[in-house]
């Protein structure tokens, strides 16, 4: 089966690179040539204004490639009826009547609400075409408890063959999370006087909240790492100049960067089943992750940034290894820099 239509968008900080995508088995929406609505959107209350779009796709066997490069077929040439519904504790708050950028995306800067531990948020996406009204549901994830507690990380050579852990609270609503630890530095090439930003990704890994909350002790999350992961993780990083004279490399007062992002059960389901290298493809399953009637995804996802330093022998550690390291601390002028 395939599906006609352009389905992919970056709008500010939220990425629309979805496919249909497969959530709920039990509803068989396509026909073939019928032309229904794809839908999507993932409500973050932390964003000054969320966003939703709406194209129009069409099913069909045939190669839909001539039919996408007609940009009349994806667009409705009118303005929707769409609307968020929020509901606090299963009861209904407000209704929000969402604006039109264009004909595919509406937003709104009302501001979403946002979970704490007496109040559980959730929305409708309503959407009213061709005289059918389109109804998704999605619980907000995150909330007041949703915080990176411990950033600052200890790569000391004396812990080599121990566990260290990063704490966090726990995302209401969530069921899985994105978990990044990258290291910055900015690296200088002999005689050029020039730095450019490196940044090494120490930990890229998916955590789902059943294994999650096996760590779980005084209310917060723990994932772990070993301090010696992370020189051998760099030394392939660096490859070949690792041992070189002409590069010196810079590290600030807080190198390490650590990035959470939850999201919710639709938006989990969506990456169980598809491989991101299977975004542009063209053939799906019968199946969607929104109300019936339509294609798409609507879901909840929040994103938590927080900055940490290396703490114990680190910093030492990490000079003496001959890979360049130079400690700057919070300096600008380079040529003050120490080795610590």
């Amino acid at each position: 089966m395939k599906i006609i239509g352009k389905t992919a968008s970056i709008i500010g900080a939220v990425f629309f690179a979805f496919l249909v995508v497969a959530c709920n088995p039990k509803v068989d929406l396509f026909v073939d040539g019928e032309e229904m609505p794809a839908i999507y959107g993932l409500l973050d209350y932390k964003a000054d204004t969320n966003f939703v779009k709406i194209t129009k796709v069409i099913v069909s066997e045939d190669d839909p490639t001539p039919i996408i490069l007609n940009p009349s077929v994806n667009c409705y040439p009118e303005k929707l009826d769409v609307r968020l519904v929020e509901y606090r504790n299963g009861e209904k708050e407000r209704e929000i009547v969402m604006d039109a950028l264009t004909n595919q995306l509406y937003y709104t800067t009302e501001r979403l609400s946002g979970n704490d531990e007496h109040n559980l948020y959730s929305y409708d996406l309503i959407v009213v075409v061709d005289g059918k009204t389109i109804i998704s549901k999605a619980d907000m994830v995150g909330g007041d408890k949703f915080r990176i507690v411990s950033a600052h990380l200890n790569f000391s050579k004396y812990l080599f063959g121990t566990r260290r852990f990063i704490r966090f609270g726990p995302a209401l609503n969530a069921t899985f999370y994105d978990i990044a630890v990258y290291f910055h530095y900015k690296e200088r090439r002999l005689p050029s006087t020039d730095t450019v930003d490196s940044v090494f990704p120490f930990i890229q890994n998916r955590y789902y909240k059943a294994d999650l909350d096996k760590t779980l002790t005084d209310g917060y999350y723990y994932i772990y790492y070993r301090p010696e992961y992370f020189y051998t993780g760099l030394g392939r990083f660096l490859g070949d100049d690792t041992l070189s004279n002409n590069v010196w490399r810079y590290i600030t007062d807080y190198p390490i960067e650590i990035v959470i992002e939850a999201g919710g059960m639709e938006l989990m389901n969506y990456l169980k089943v598809y491989d991101q290298t299977l975004i542009n493809a063209q053939t799906i399953p019968d199946m969607s992750c929104v109300g019936p009637g339509a294609a798409g995804l609507f879901s909840s996802r929040c994103r938590y940034v927080a900055r940490g330093s290396l703490t114990g022998t680190t910093v030492p550690d990490l000079l003496d290894m001959g890979w360049g390291f130079k400690f700057m601390g919070g300096k600008e002028d380079f040529s003050t820099c120490e080795n610590y």
